[in-house]
């Protein structure tokens, strides 16, 4: 997102327990109408310079809401090679939460030397399809999107795992699972060990995942166009919702069975990112492949150059509305997934509120892994209110 972006969680706490949460933020929702007035493919290939964080996924969606909007612009929709970009960009997010944050919580240094190689393979691949998003995946692509691929599994074998990583699917209770990444010795294990017990409310909103055509068309599209503030705390369906990994993981029985044993907690969104990521290596061999995925990008056009499109996103669904006339860019709008997670009702708020604290540290180490495991696409500042 923008650099000077930064929500600020101001935590109340009566000296024993968390009893409110106050999200505000810095975020700019009309920060793409600096583009308003520009040809909207120039504009689309400059948005990672507004958006560094995920910026793959922004110019997808930002490139499939274009083809569906206006059909006279020279940009296609993305194919293939956008779901390369989207699955290997989703490796490099979950991976830096769980190497370079997450170990904070476990009283361990941040693996900045083992996710070094992945950022570097993730890199590649995003400058070789750069000029190339809207086209078949060449040569370069899918010999960068294997070369992730194979990063990936290394890594998560040698180091987080401890196992291969397509196994790791195959378990349908969190005790066996849990049991074998001990057997693996890798790092998930520790972490798992340390944070099933910390306390989360059991809270299930709805789970938001990648809507279909009608449902962006007839849901998000309206809201989105009509209230120039949806995007600050969006609701779906009436519904405040939870998106990411957790949203799209949920139905995987070890997973469930976590959440019923856990409720809430963090932990049950960590294992959540765990099976995800153990997944990509397969997901990016098959697209680099041709092979049939379930789909992670979805458009459609709402006529009179206007187009609305979703993508899952590391983070979650994100969405991007255009209206372009003549090739330019008339209005733009888009929803982030920190906005629904971080809305002032949502997983985060409550998450946290009820918690018992004794301290004041205490509080800030449990709004600071409460954020961590959400992961927000911004810089996150926490206060103490109170006691």
């Amino acid at each position: 997102m923008l650099a000077a972006e930064r929500l600020i969680a101001r935590v109340a706490w009566n000296g024993e327990a968390i009893t409110a949460v106050r999200i505000d933020s810095t975020r700019r929702p009309d920060a793409l109408r600096l583009f308003v007035g520009r040809p909207a493919p120039q504009a689309i290939d400059d948005l990672p310079r507004v958006f560094a964080i995920c910026s793959g996924a922004q110019r997808v969606a930002a490139g499939e809401a274009l083809a569906a909007a206006d059909r006279a612009t020279v940009f296609e929709a993305t194919g293939r090679t956008g779901e390369i970009v989207l699955a290997a960009e989703c490796a490099h997010e979950s991976l830096g939460n769980l190497l370079l944050r997450l170990p904070r919580h476990a009283g361990e240094p941040p693996r900045v030397g083992d996710y070094a190689a992945l950022h570097r393979a993730v890199a590649s691949l995003k400058a070789a399809t750069v000029g190339a998003i809207g086209v078949a995946p060449g040569g370069v692509v899918v010999d960068a999107a294997r070369d992730v691929a194979g990063t990936l599994d290394e890594l998560l074998e040698r180091r987080v795992l401890g196992l291969p990583a397509a196994s790791l699917a195959r378990y349908d209770d969190p005790g066996t699972l849990w049991a074998a990444l001990r057997a693996g010795g890798g790092w998930a294990a520790g972490w798992l060990d340390r944070l099933w017990d910390r306390p989360g409310a059991g809270v299930a909103y709805a789970r938001l995942r990648l809507p279909d055509a009608d449902a962006l068309a007839a849901d998000i599209a309206p809201a989105l166009i009509a209230d120039p503030t949806y995007a600050r705390a969006p609701r779906w369906r009436g519904r405040v919702a939870e998106t990411g990994t957790y949203a799209r993981e949920a139905g995987h029985a070890a997973v469930q069975e976590a959440w019923r044993r856990h409720g809430g907690s963090p932990a049950v969104r960590l294992l959540a990112r765990l099976i995800e990521v153990s997944r990509l290596p397969a997901r990016l061999r098959a697209c680099a492949d041709g092979e049939p995925v379930e789909p992670w990008i979805r458009a459609c056009s709402l006529g009179g150059g206007r187009g609305i499109a979703a993508v899952e996103s590391a983070r979650g669904v994100l969405v991007h509305y255009l209206s372009v006339a003549q090739g330019r860019i008339v209005d733009w709008r888009m929803v982030a997934p920190t906005e629904w997670n971080f809305h002032p009702d949502g997983a985060y708020v409550a998450g946290l509120i009820g918690i018992t604290a004794g301290t004041r540290e205490a509080v800030l180490d449990c709004a600071t892994l409460w954020a961590d495991a959400l992961d927000p696409c911004v810089a996150f500042e926490t206060e103490v209110v109170g006691a």
